[in-house]
């Protein structure tokens, strides 16, 4: 088994590098096995500033970076997307046209990140995405909801989504 290392930055601590240290186990989860501090580049490390570290925040970041690297890239994957949902738009058009182009690609990128995190076991990826990206959770669900109406995402298979109610219809 191999460790992955996820180096973290912090911009409430500009001084302190984090190099979280994962390892996968059977079902290919990443379990934090490590937590490396080393000074930043240009900083030192003080005992006083070591007190206070967000370590569940950092947490959050690396898998959040491992979960949503490799593979193909993301805005490929919304391009693609856009253009097999939404053929008579494209970034030719002009006005209106193109900004709806380029609200769909947004969407399409959103909900791609969303499954990554998902399908790497992310307990909540809203909220994991909204800090990522500095928006409320609810502001992601709302932007997943959009891509979702515009067939640019899977539905929802939460078992309180109005989706899978009983004789409910979205």
């Amino acid at each position: 088994m191999t460790d992955e290392v996820i180096p973290v930055r912090d911009e409430k601590h500009p001084t302190i590098q984090a190099d979280m240290v994962y390892s996968r186990n059977a079902s290919g989860e990443l379990a934090l096995a490590e937590v490396r501090l080393r000074a930043a580049e240009g900083g030192t490390l003080e005992l006083v500033g070591l007190a206070p570290l967000p370590l569940s925040r950092w947490d959050r970041m690396a898998r959040f970076q491992a979960a949503t690297s490799g593979g193909e890239s993301l805005d490929e994957i919304a391009l693609e997307r856009v253009r097999e949902t939404w053929p008579e738009l494209g970034p030719h058009c002009h006005g209106n046209a193109k900004r709806r182009w380029q609200g769909l690609v947004g969407l399409a990128r959103f909900a791609e990140e969303y499954g990554r995190l998902a399908g790497a076991g992310c307990p909540n990826p809203a909220v994991l995405l909204g800090e990522h990206h500095d928006i409320s959770a609810g502001t992601v669900r709302s932007w997943l909801h959009r891509a979702r109406r515009e067939g640019l995402a899977p539905k929802s298979t939460h078992a309180n989504a109005t989706v899978n109610k009983q004789g409910a219809t979205s």
